[in-house]
């Protein structure tokens, strides 16, 4: 007996609370010439059976022209086309109570097949074709997946970092238990004043850093925002050995020099209309203070390393420009303190090491240009002090540290302890405090923001910002293996 395929009804619609949805597309349009199959949905399944992957009962009828029932017809019934992990849909009966992709059966005495749909964890849209084992034509059901209840919400990016006053808007991705992304209204909060949020914005509304969180029945995910004030930084990248640039929200980043200058530690300084950078290069054994301007051009400002010095390390600009102060170390000696003007002309030693054992280096300049700060060493024991550049003669000022930085202002002068300590005192050496208490600093460069207001510093991990009025600590979570950090001046 020939038969042709004539589906008028089609799978109804499973309705499951975390797990899915089977639907009809619609019915065949086949046109009948004869005995016809027809396939009829029987039961809705209406519970949340996801564990039990919930099965809607399918019975194929095979009926003549004149609808009466057809025996012992061969029907073959097939899954020809699926979702992405074939297990989302399958075909059982009770001589396959597992589930296959094709089963071929005769009708019974009533001219039927009964069948199940298995819905799987899957969503998508998958295929079922009906028809006679002999012959082409074939009618197809199509069973469509559709994700469960909302279960989890993920929030991306996990670190976001924003210039104070800025928003952004994270992207939540919300799926059912078996992570089949959907839609669902997410409710967004924060664990600090330091973010607010209106709808699915959220807005840095002071310093700091604040947990923004994302929550739908009862799943929660949350990622860090840390909130930082605007300027750009020069630094560098031990990773890939390079110069970089970049805003303190990580934006912006491009490397300024190729790999081979080495620079870690021993000096990147600003001129001070910001165009251009002062940096000490390494060069086999040895270091020289280049140019940099911000296209990548150089040009070097100390002699090649030789005659009078064999480095030239930790330079520092006065406020005019006029001048570039750093720790030469000549052919014949220790360090100590030298000067050269911008164009390599003047090259000179300061000549301020208190006595022939010991050495003087990482010099700061007053922004009024008439005292030096620098870092002596004689024994292990290092200590802060400063001479005038008119006179020659030394200040009060003498601390234990090293690596000082004078202020914009010229009211401070910041410093790092021993200990790995950042601390302050006043220009004369009094009222010394500890601004930075933990010993998560790494010895080497710091730098102020050109308002005084910031410090920023290489911490154990990635820089680090604190307020020098609050003593408020903001790491930046993306600068991770940057060091020698200099804040760009405002011109």
């Amino acid at each position: 007996m020939r038969y042709r395929v004539d589906a008028r009804v089609g799978l109804a619609v499973l309705s499951a609370a975390g797990l899915a949805c089977g639907q009809p597309a619609g019915p065949s349009t086949a046109t009948p010439a004869g005995p016809a199959i027809r396939v009829v949905a029987v039961s809705t399944p209406g519970a949340d059976t996801v564990t039990t992957e919930a099965l809607v009962p399918l019975v194929v009828s095979a009926r003549d022209s004149a609808n009466r029932p057809v025996p012992n017809a061969l029907i073959q019934v097939a899954v020809v086309s699926g979702i992405p992990e074939a297990a989302t849909v399958r075909l059982t009966s009770p001589a396959s109570p597992d589930g296959v992709e094709l089963i071929v059966a005769n009708t019974d005495a009533q001219g039927e097949i009964r069948l199940s749909v298995a819905f799987g964890r899957v969503a998508g849209t998958a295929r079922v074709a009906i028809g006679p084992r002999a012959g082409t034509q074939r009618d197809t059901v199509r069973v469509t997946i559709t994700p469960g209840g909302a279960a989890h919400v993920a929030l991306a990016p996990r670190d976001t970092v924003l210039i104070l006053g800025s928003s952004f808007a994270p992207q939540a991705t919300v799926t059912d238990r078996f992570n089949n992304i959907r839609t669902a209204p997410v409710t967004f909060s924060a664990s600090s004043q330091s973010v607010t949020v209106s709808g699915s914005a959220a807005t840095a509304a002071g310093y700091g850093q604040a947990a923004l969180r994302a929550s739908i029945s009862g799943a929660t995910d949350s990622i860090n925002v840390t909130i930082v004030p605007d300027g750009t930084l020069a630094a560098f990248d031990e990773r890939s050995n390079q110069i970089v640039l970049f805003r303190l929200d990580g934006s912006g980043l491009r490397a300024l020099a190729p790999a081979e200058w080495h620079v870690a530690g021993v000096g990147i300084v600003w001129a001070p209309d910001g165009d251009r950078l002062y940096v000490s290069k390494a060069a086999p054994q040895s270091h020289e203070i280049f140019e940099l301007d911000l296209q990548g051009h150089e040009q070097p400002v100390t002699p090649p390393p030789g005659a009078p010095l064999i480095n030239a390390l930790w330079p520092s600009v006065t406020h005019d420009g006029q001048w570039i102060y750093f720790a030469g170390e000549p052919s014949s000696g220790d360090f100590d303190v030298w000067r050269v003007h911008p164009d390599g002309t003047g090259l000179v030693a300061f000549h301020i090491k208190d006595g022939p054992f010991d050495i003087a280096y990482a010099p700061s300049v007053s922004p009024d240009g008439l005292s030096v700060a620098y870092a002596t060493s004689l024994f292990d024991q290092s200590d802060v002090r400063a001479r005038s550049l008119v006179t020659g003669g030394r200040t009060g000022l003498a601390l234990n540290g090293t690596f000082p930085a004078w202020s914009p202002m010229g009211d401070q002068i910041a410093f790092l302890e021993a200990s790995r300590l950042l601390r302050l005192a006043a220009p004369a050496g009094s009222g010394a405090r500890t601004l930075v208490s933990t010993s998560t600093i790494v010895i080497g460069q710091i730098g102020w923001s050109p308002d005084g207001a910031w410090i920023v510093y290489r911490g154990d991990q990635t820089l680090e910002l604190v307020a020098v009025a609050t003593g408020l600590v903001i790491p930046l979570p993306f600068a991770k293996g940057v060091g020698s950090p200099a804040w760009r001046p405002v011109p």
